[in-house]
């Protein structure tokens, strides 16, 4: 009997923990989050790139990594004309909050099929 309840115990765990979030693993959230449009505004609004529309742009891909604070890997086009339709200038960027004070780690220009640019 005592097996048995082992494997109970064994089995309700990894059912549980299964559900779970890894630990400072990445994660997928929803583009439309306050805290993913903070980040995006953040790196749109102080990245120094003349280039870049500060008005226009669209979080097409968002994952979060719970650190101390959060990490956002975000993939955004910037600049994108007719209703989203032309590819126009698209990054892969990483924007740290650490409890509302936001900071840019790294940016990567993304070509337009989605795949980092070969440098």
């Amino acid at each position: 009997m005592p097996d048995m309840v082992k494997a109970l115990v064994l089995a309700l765990l990894v059912g549980v923990t299964s559900g779970m979030q890894m630990m400072g693993g990445r994660s997928p959230v929803d583009v439309n989050t306050q805290g993913v449009q903070t980040a995006a505004t953040h790196f749109v609004s102080n990245h120094n790139d003349s280039n870049l529309s500060r008005s226009n742009f669209k979080v097409l891909k968002a994952e979060q990594q719970v650190v101390a604070g959060i990490n956002y890997y975000l993939t955004i086009q910037i600049g994108f004309a007719n209703g989203g339709e032309a590819c126009g200038d698209v990054k892969d960027v990483v924007v740290y909050d650490k409890f509302g004070t936001l900071s840019l780690t790294s940016v990567r220009d993304v070509g337009c099929g989605g795949e980092a640019d070969k440098e």
